[in-house]
């Protein structure tokens, strides 16, 4: 399924639209979300959609670890990036 057939305005959109663009923290995607789309989604939330964008639809789902230098705390950047079908 590609995002054209994805229900637009869905949550699950919200979070394929911006996720496949580059590696972003589920914070960071949580800002573009409300920048482009006026609506606050909650990192949970996206989260989920990441997980079901990957299971249900096709999206292989990559995930970067990092350490912010300020703080010493983990954090993870994601992409989603659309499989080929066969």
């Amino acid at each position: 399924m590609t995002l054209r057939q994805i229900t637009p305005n869905s949550q699950l959109y919200r979070v394929v639209s911006i996720a496949s663009r580059g590696m972003y923290t589920l914070n960071e995607i949580q800002s573009f979300i409300h920048e482009e789309f006026n609506v606050h989604d909650q990192e949970t939330s996206i989260s989920a959609r990441l997980r079901q964008a990957e299971n249900e639809f096709g999206y292989e789902k990559s995930k970067t670890r990092f350490v912010n230098p300020k703080t010493g705390r983990v954090h993870f950047r994601y992409t989603l990036i659309k499989q080929k079908s066969h």
